[in-house]
């Protein structure tokens, strides 16, 4: 063809972008790039004097983009990563911070945000408001009314965690009466259970209100017969729960219900224990 089609033959050949696109725009693109390329490998051929092929101009030119772009790559992440070890976010607000100095003034924000001091731990409901303290570096939002003095006073803060201390009190000692509690209920459930302190004499309280064990009378049935000793024995006259007191009809309406519901099964026992208590 005489040296007329040339560009079209240099582009063709070993072509990057061989799918046709939809878009004509980016077609012109994509001709434009190869044009580029096929123009860089005859300067380059004319400047060192050396003819190289165009297959392994394009496979230098693809290596030398690649590490340039990687390198680029790997000093963008090391300066993000550098400037997020120097400053994340903003500086927060140490408790020293918002009961020194005369700088805290109250400003007006168009967005709404949580309240620094209704929003703690422990808050039943999130509140907003749009001021904030314009002297604290993290400027909290704080309501105008209530929030904003208890905030920056210090007598509030002890205050506070007075009342988180006496509540984790209560939580903790709630919960051990309730392992307590759980504890005696199966040791009550359990028929082989003898305490170690059951022989022991109770106090006089105990002894006042007819509640001692060393001195109980024998148990009664429902016909109001007297149960053999043997048997007393097995009903366990002086299996109490620790901490509670019993009075002697607790114990007879146990060895009544015990004796009604032994051949029953034990499950069915303890259900029945159970509710009548």
């Amino acid at each position: 063809m005489n040296g007329c089609d040339l560009a079209d033959q240099q582009t063709g050949y070993y072509g990057v972008f061989e799918r046709k696109p939809v878009k004509w725009w980016k077609k012109l693109f994509y001709f434009m790039f190869e044009i580029c390329v096929t123009n860089s490998h005859i300067l380059h051929t004319l400047a060192k004097g050396q003819s190289s092929s165009l297959l392994e101009h394009k496979k230098k030119l693809f290596n030398v983009r690649s590490f340039e772009a990687l390198a680029v790559a790997t000093r963008t992440d090391e300066d993000r990563k550098r400037d997020e070890a120097r400053q994340r976010g903003r500086p927060s607000a140490t408790i020293m911070e918002r009961f020194v100095g005369n700088s805290h003034f109250i400003s007006y924000k168009k967005n709404d945000s949580p309240c620094a001091y209704c929003n703690e731990p422990g808050a039943a409901k999130k509140k907003r408001t749009n001021f904030f303290c314009n002297g604290c570096s993290t400027k909290p939002h704080l309501h105008a009314k209530h929030c904003f003095e208890r905030y920056h006073t210090e007598a509030y803060l002890h205050q506070a965690f007075h009342q988180a201390f006496l509540i984790l009190l209560v939580v903790k000692k709630n919960s051990s009466c309730e392992d307590d509690e759980v504890e005696r209920d199966e040791e009550a459930r359990d028929p082989n259970y003898n305490p170690s302190g059951a022989n022991e004499e109770v106090s006089a309280s105990d002894s006042e209100d007819d509640c001692s064990l060393t001195d109980a009378q024998p148990i009664l049935t429902q016909d109001n017969t007297p149960l053999a000793p043997a048997k007393q024995s097995d009903e366990g006259i002086q299996r109490t729960l620790p901490g509670r007191k019993t009075t002697r009809k607790r114990i007879r309406d146990e060895a009544e219900w015990k004796t009604k519901y032994k051949k029953k099964g034990k499950e069915q026992w303890k259900r029945v224990c159970n509710k009548k208590r």
